[in-house]
């Protein structure tokens, strides 16, 4: 459980969650919910504070326990038959590390999925209550009435509510987090998305000039060790999820193989933010210079003309 504690901690701190001793009740009226998280001896446990429909909520969730699954099967799928060919490893892979990275990003995607997944069932119960008795108990008393008053057999008391309309989009968010849908960015996530492609790509190239030279120093102190390029890659690892706490720790790990570019890794970052595709999130881009550039070309017609 040592393993699993020290992930978790990790994720737990790239989630940023406030602890439970800095919450003011009064914030709790701003939002639907409150994630906040609690430190224990042997674990962290997240406080979910739930309002809605379905009434007032504070919940207590432990952790280890899940990471502890993650981690088990992360460790089973990569050390299965054939798992060298499937996941493209080399002799240098390291499995252990493999599974610390990727159980911390699953971890951290479990804590931002619990509250989503919690609200909706709590609303969909309700929901499932009203619906079911007046299915189950109600209408089947009142079929003989309504037929005598030439009611049509297939009428309901079920019209769409408003508990069925938020389950529906909370049921899109579902679907975006397991992959089954893609994301819609709004206006302002577009308007927005150059400067943040462009910011990105300086902290990625801040971030590779720091590795390689950092690496560089790291082989000369470690001249006569054995296997430098592997206990470069666990001590960058370690150290890149400190150092640049803003980027992501898979955009972060590919700079040890030396072949990535920041403008790439500053697109990687983006798509795995939005749930696109590396593909996608690069004809996003283009798509988004290309009318910025049709815009620019207008204005300048158009100032042309009033000059004359």
């Amino acid at each position: 459980m040592r393993r699993a504690l020290k992930i978790l901690q990790g994720a737990v701190e790239d989630c940023r969650l406030r602890d439970f001793s800095e919450f003011k009740e009064e914030e709790f009226l701003k939002s639907h919910w409150q994630v906040l998280k609690q430190e224990h001896p042997g674990d962290i446990s997240l406080i979910i504070l739930a309002s809605g429909s379905f009434g007032t909520l504070q919940w207590e969730f432990f952790l280890l326990q899940g990471v502890a699954y993650i981690v088990e099967q992360l460790e089973k799928l990569l050390r299965q038959p054939n798992a060298d060919k499937v996941f493209a490893l080399s002799e240098e892979d390291n499995i252990e590390e493999a599974v610390n990275l990727h159980a911390r990003a699953l971890t951290s995607n479990y804590i931002h999925h619990l509250p989503v997944a919690m609200y909706q069932t709590l609303t969909q119960a309700l929901d499932d209550t009203i619906r079911g008795y007046l299915k189950n108990v109600v209408e089947p008393v009142l079929k003989e009435h309504w037929k005598s008053l030439g009611i049509p057999d297939d009428f309901t008391l079920l019209p769409e509510s408003e508990l069925q309309k938020y389950d529906k989009q909370m049921e899109d968010l579902r679907k975006i987090f397991v992959g089954d849908k893609r994301p819609k960015l709004t206006e302002e996530q577009l308007s927005q998305l150059t400067e943040q492609y462009q910011v990105l790509r300086r902290e990625y190239g801040e971030a590779r000039r720091f590795h390689n030279q950092t690496r560089d120093d790291f082989f000369r102190r470690n001249i006569t060790l054995s296997n430098k390029d592997r206990a470069w890659r666990k001590a960058w690892s370690s150290m890149s999820l400190e150092l640049f706490p803003s980027l992501r720790p898979e955009c972060l790990e590919p700079l040890p193989e030396l072949n990535y570019q920041p403008y790439e890794l500053a697109r990687r970052h983006l798509a795995r933010l939005y749930r696109y595709s590396e593909e996608y999130m690069v004809k996003l881009l283009k798509g988004i210079g290309r009318k910025k550039s049709s815009k620019r070309k207008k204005s300048s017609k158009a100032t042309k003309f009033i000059k004359q």
